[in-house]
């Protein structure tokens, strides 16, 4: 969302609140929800569980990176054959993609599964505290917000931590439903060979 799609947004809501009598006039807070989720524990131990479950993807993407270069830098230097090497790179170039397409569906689960229920759980919090608090509505102050002074008061952050704390943290058993991702024909990975003695 631009930063003049927000201000003018936050002019709308100002000035509609000015028009509504004193007597009448709408609850407004604001939360820092950046500061809820680095202080929400299960946060912290959804995206370690998250990153340990994805660093043999990020391996598996920076080889294929690797071995990409290394042949296109062999092709350069290589006059011999050129059309079938330059073939034979297209078609590795093709694997590799579909391969990074199906990894990143694989991260896009992990954090679904791992990220979507503190999200959600997030949401409720701030709902629950917008309720208890009677307010219309509750402003995000995080990610570059166009309040620059508000009454500290208004500042219901430490409320919706208080929600946050005891949240369980949720886990990632599989990638998928169906199970690991499939690699297409012509990628694979080599089993570890144990040291030589």
């Amino acid at each position: 969302m631009s930063q003049l799609f927000r201000t003018s947004i936050f002019a709308f809501v100002v000035l509609a609140l000015a028009a509504v009598p004193a007597s009448a006039q709408s609850k407004v807070a604001y939360v820092n929800t950046q500061a809820v989720l680095a202080q929400t524990p299960a946060m912290a131990a959804a995206q370690a569980e998250f990153n340990k479950r994805v660093e043999p993807y990020n391996v598996e993407a920076q080889t294929m990176d690797s071995t990409l270069k290394a042949l296109v830098a062999s092709f350069t230097n290589d006059t011999t054959d050129r059309a079938a090497k330059a073939q034979s790179i297209q078609e590795r170039q093709a694997r590799y993609e579909a391969r990074m397409a199906a990894i990143e569906d694989t991260v896009q689960s992990f954090r679904q599964r791992l990220i979507g229920p503190l999200m959600e759980h997030l949401e409720k919090s701030l709902d629950e505290v917008r309720q208890e608090g009677g307010y219309a509505m509750i402003f995000d102050v995080a990610q570059g917000s166009v309040i620059v002074a508000a009454d500290t008061t208004l500042d219901v952050t430490p409320k919706v931590i208080a929600k946050m704390k005891n949240v369980a943290t949720p886990t990632a058993a599989t990638p998928n439903a169906a199970g690991p991702v499939a690699r297409p024909a012509g990628v694979t990975s080599r089993p570890k060979t144990p040291p030589q003695r």
